[in-house]
């Protein structure tokens, strides 16, 4: 059939007068369809109170609406079909056709069907309805389903594809069943010549109406309670139901519910975690705009729930021979729901003797009776039971006899539950599908956990027996201390757990076949393909092999059954299962599974290095997928580049141009190969992919004038304290010692990027430049330059130069003597302190420029004194020396100006006003010092971890957290962040990214107590308050 879509002209509330009557026509359409002897009623807007589904339900809607008056009897006569005398009548009045009996008369064979010649001879005028030839209309012939699709299409005024076409219809019908199909009018059929039931006017009228009369804004119609913990509520129009809310009231209580949408959008059904009570409720709707809505309130009368209806539940009179046979009784309340109400509402005897109830999960209540009582054998016995209401004469009572000893006869499943329920299938290992099973006794009553239990056993739970169809050895039962595996849960419900001990790679259902006795019953578990590979492949295309590379890492894209990309942490988890099988020759190949690399191939060479494969030759990377039945081989190859080489120089501190007063400096450079990567020491010879080989080395020229001498220009390797590389470059000096010449080798290159010291005194006026250059040599030959120099100067000028000087912008201050007590109270709450010795200080900065705005490098800050306008806003100290600091005190605005020594000799006042404000602080910048560390044991502290935590609130105050870095001697721990806990409140969390069990540190202060052997790797971090974070990887070696 050809796509089209086809549209109703929409009974909308547009006035008569522009719509030109196509009001009544609908109206007519709708109400003839179903009889034609039926007279219209009048036209009905009421919304259908509950959605119908069946054809009954849809012709009581539309009776219910006005759409249909009904037959006399009373009945839809649903089952019957339309003759096509009916037919003509309905299509005359519909398309208000004037009755033409004179036109009918071309008929012979309307004798029985005289009340309705005017109607045929109308619609045989229109061309509507056709005789079959001859002068037969053929009157009491059924109308077929192609004909009522013309009828319903052209008195609805559809749209009609002359050129569609129906299969099962004739030629002229097909284009009317095509637009009636496509509008929602009448069901595809096989045969659309078959005669029209009642039941398809029915479905055809009920789609027009509904489809034809949507309001143009939606009015809550309805709101009833349809159980103790449930309303159900009705509108007229669908909404948007991530924006419609519905909220109900007790009075002018507001009652909690969750919303759960049907899928139409056009009702919900309220679900209460409190029960409803006796008492006025009202639903509102809300959360859309206004002019969406119409009527938004519906309001009912409730009642307390009420015990209806008491009843057995047993299927028969006979109970077995047993000390724990159980009669179920369901008691019933007003909606037809199993009562809420506990157990002890009610009353049940036995024999007269009273018993104790119990509830089921399912609302049913357990009534244990002893069948092996006094005076009563097997076979042979009569036991009364009653049950009522405490509260109401509600009551049922039953005589059952007694039978023989309990026998498993029947077996029943129900719904698997799983515990994954994000995938409600068997994913990852260890999940479990739950299958709840109801046995049976050969009289129909249910076997309880005590029949089982009991010693001897009324019935053995060895006889359930379980198949899971086909095998699978990764799906296992389990099993309870008797190895068991029919299992009870708390409330004694009897169940299987199957549960998946690995992870597959594939989608798939089993079959679980579970046997007792002569019965069995069959429950599906589903296996959903967990996220293990399947297919995977070598990306080397970023991968850059050098010849002196002892190692390298190659990404792994790996997908899984399903088509999806696998994540790093998913590939690490398949590798852990072993189903990689990768092969490198001469090497040594793993997954990675934790750190930064994580679910990436680490290829060792293993070799003594430092020539670990030849330039331009392949390296060949093969694997496959272990417990794959299919073919998943794969392989690549890595071309092997140059040795790593130094190629050019990174400047990774630069000196300032100039300085006076004896101000220094340092400047460092490293060395980088083609790749961008820092380089150190290499090989003293180095064959290229063309055979030559070459060897490097870097020279370092310093000249010097004036004052300053080489002695000015220090290697920082030789600086006390820093450790020195075991080849130090030796200076080459000339007579003059104005110049020096380092010259580093290729075992001193890691010593080059240490970078140098230019130090000097005050007083000292003269000029040194650092120039450095990378040299080759070939096989034969000396040495010559083989990159561009890098070369700066750092001057020191007269220190009488015209310099002009100014403080750095302070920022904002936080009033800290304002809000911040001035003694600490416990441990982590900020204190104020005082300008000079606060964390909320903030010193001084002079800057130094020349007449050509360049700045220039001060030893200190030369500051000899300090004042604020307004003390009660700001605090000042100088400390005596060459500082001074600022603190806030409380909020307001001053002015605060430093007297500064220059280089001239004399003071000059620099001012600049200082805001202070009692804004709360929050954390602006948070900074970790590392993002991955390796696992130590010997670590007690999180901050251990980071290296480094540092916070930065809004006011540019810093904090640290930092630990003894064993690399100096100077001891660097700082608790800054914890020492303020009270104002920056940073908290740790600890999550387990692979392995099992749980690592335990302290929110607050991050110690670490506790690291199990079983976790593998875990993340740390750090949160401030408003959400910012910084997070480190912790990885154990794997």
């Amino acid at each position: 059939m050809r796509d089209k879509s086809y549209t109703f002209k929409r009974n909308s509330h547009t006035p008569n007068d522009i719509r030109g009557g196509e009001k009544k026509v609908m109206k007519k359409g709708l109400s003839l369809l179903l009889a034609a002897s039926v007279a219209f009623s009048a036209f009905s807007a009421t919304a259908f109170a509950a959605d119908p589904q069946t054809a009954q339900e849809k012709y009581d809607a539309l009776v219910e609406a006005g759409i249909f008056e009904g037959f006399p009897d009373g009945e839809a006569h649903l089952d019957e079909n339309m003759t096509r005398a009916q037919a003509a009548k309905i299509v005359a009045l519909v398309l208000g056709l004037e009755e033409n009996a004179a036109a009918a008369s071309v008929y012979k064979d309307l004798k029985d069907a005289e009340w309705a010649a005017g109607f045929i001879g109308a619609a045989t005028e229109a061309g509507v309805l056709n005789g079959r030839g001859n002068g037969v209309f053929d009157p009491s012939a059924n109308v077929t389903i192609q004909e009522l699709a013309k009828i319903m299409v052209e008195a609805l005024d559809i749209e009609v594809d002359a050129e569609a076409t129906a299969e099962g219809a004739d030629e002229w019908a097909a284009p009317y069943v095509a637009a009636a199909v496509a509008a929602g009018l009448i069901a595809e059929q096989d045969d659309y010549t078959a005669p029209a039931s009642r039941t398809i006017l029915v479905e055809a009228s009920y789609s027009a109406y509904t489809q034809t009369n949507v309001p143009d804004v939606a009015s809550v119609t309805k709101a009833e309670a349809t159980g103790v913990y449930k309303v159900q509520v009705t509108l007229d129009k669908a909404v948007d139901t991530a924006k419609a809310t519905l909220a109900l009231k007790k009075g002018s209580s507001t009652v909690s519910t969750k919303t759960v949408w049907a899928e139409d959008g056009k009702s919900a059904t309220l679900e209460l975690s409190t029960r409803i009570t006796a008492g006025e409720y009202t639903v509102t709707l809300g959360g859309l705009e206004e002019s969406a809505v119409g009527t938004t309130t519906a309001s009912f009368t409730a009642e307390d729930e009420k015990v209806s209806k008491l009843d057995f539940v047993n299927s028969n009179d006979t109970l077995p021979y047993s000390d724990f046979a159980t009669v179920e009784v369901v008691a019933e309340n007003q909606y037809g729901e199993a009562v809420s109400i506990g157990a002890s509402s009610f009353t049940a005897l036995v024999s007269g003797g009273s018993v104790t109830m119990t509830k089921n999960d399912n609302g049913t209540f357990n009534l244990p009776v002893d069948t092996k009582r006094d005076g009563v054998t097997q076979g042979n016995g009569v036991i009364p039971v009653t049950v009522f209401y405490n509260s109401s004469n509600v009551t049922v009572t039953k005589n059952f006899k007694v039978g023989t000893v309990p026998l498993l006869s029947k077996i029943e499943a129900g719904d698997v539950k799983y515990s994954n329920t994000t995938t409600n299938k068997l994913t990852a290992a260890n999940d479990v599908a739950t299958i709840p099973v109801t046995l049976y006794d050969q009289y129909g009553n249910k076997l309880v956990k005590a029949q089982f239990d009991s010693t001897p056993a009324e019935v053995l739970a060895s006889t359930i027996n379980p198949v899971v169809t086909p095998f699978d050895q990764k799906l296992v039962f389990n099993k309870n201390a008797d190895d068991e595996v029919l299992l009870f849960d708390d409330n004694g419900n009897a169940k299987l757990e199957l549960k998946l001990n690995a992870k597959m790679d594939k989608n798939a259902e089993f079959t679980v076949n579970i046997f007792g006795g002569a019965s069995s019953a069959t429950a599906t578990v589903s296996v959903g393909a967990a996220k293990v590979v399947t297919k995977f492949e070598f990306d080397v295309s970023s991968v850059t092999l050098a010849a002196n590379d002892e190692k390298v890492i190659v990404p792994i894209i790996a997908y899984d059954a399903n088509g999806e990309k696998l994540t790093a942490q998913e590939i690490a988890d398949s590798a852990a299962e072993g189903r990689f099988n990768i092969n490198v020759a001469n090497a040594t190949t793993k997954v990675l599974l934790t750190g930064t690399d994580k679910g990436k191939l680490e290829i060792d060479f293993n070799g003594a290095g430092p020539v670990y494969n030849t330039p331009n030759s392949k390296v060949f990377l093969s694997g496959q997928i272990n417990q794959s039945l299919t073919n998943t081989f794969v392989q690549t190859n890595i071309t092997v580049s140059d040795f790593r080489t130094p190629e050019s120089f990174k400047v990774d501190n630069d000196l300032t141009p100039k300085g006076i007063l004896g101000a220094d400096d340092d400047f460092i450079l490293k060395l980088q190969d083609a790749y961008g990567k820092e380089v150190g020491n290499i090989p003293e010879t180095i064959a290229s992919a063309n055979g030559q080989t070459s060897q490097y080395r870097v020279v370092v020229e310093v000249t010097t004038s004036g004052d300053l001498t080489i002695a000015n220009v220090v290697e920082k390797g030789a600086v006390a304290g820093v450790p020195e590389d075991t080849n130090p470059a030796t200076p080459a000096l000339d007579a003059s010692t104005v110049k020096k010449t380092y010259t580093f080798a290729y075992n001193q290159f890691a010593e080059f990027n240490k970078g140098f010291d230019v130090n000097t005194n005050e007083g000292d006026e003269g000029k040194v430049t650092i120039k450095a250059t990378i040299q080759k040599k070939g096989s034969t030959g000396d040495f010559s330059n083989y990159s561009s120099s890098v070369s700066r100067s750092y001057e020191a000028i007269k220190s009488d130069t015209a310099l002009t000087y100014s403080v750095k912008a302070i920022g904002d201050l936080y009033a800290a003597v304002d809000k911040l007590p001035t003694a600490p109270q416990a441990a982590g709450v900020a204190v104020e302190g005082t300008a000079g010795a606060s964390q909320f200080d903030k010193k001084l900065s002079v800057v130094a420029k020349d007449s050509a705005g360049n700045e220039v490098k001060l030893p200190n800050n030369f500051v000899r004194g300090i004042t604020a306008a307004d003390l009660g806003i700001a605090q000042v100290h100088y400390d005596g020396t060459n500082d001074a600091y600022v603190l806030g005190n409380k909020a307001g605005t001053t002015t605060v100006t430093a007297i500064v020594y220059t280089n001239k000799g004399d003071t000059v006042n620099l001012s600049q006003d200082v805001t202070v404000k009692a804004d709360p602080i929050v954390v602006d910048k948070l900074e970790a010092g590392k993002s991955s560390k390796a696992y130590d044991a010997g670590i007690t502290n999180v901050i251990d971890y980071f290296q480094s935590i540092k916070v930065t609130d809004q006011y540019g105050i810093t904090y640290e957290n930092k630990y003894n870095d064993p690399a100096t001697a100077a001891d660097e721990t700082l608790t800054q962040i914890n020492d303020n806990d009270s104002i920056l409140g940073l908290r740790y969390t600890v999550k387990v990214v692979s392995g099992t069990g749980a690592v335990t540190i302290d929110p607050k202060t991050g110690a670490i107590s506790a690291v199990p052997g079983t976790v593998n790797e875990f993340e740390i971090t750090a949160i401030a308050p408003n959400g910012k974070s910084v997070t480190v990887l912790v990885s154990k070696s794997l």
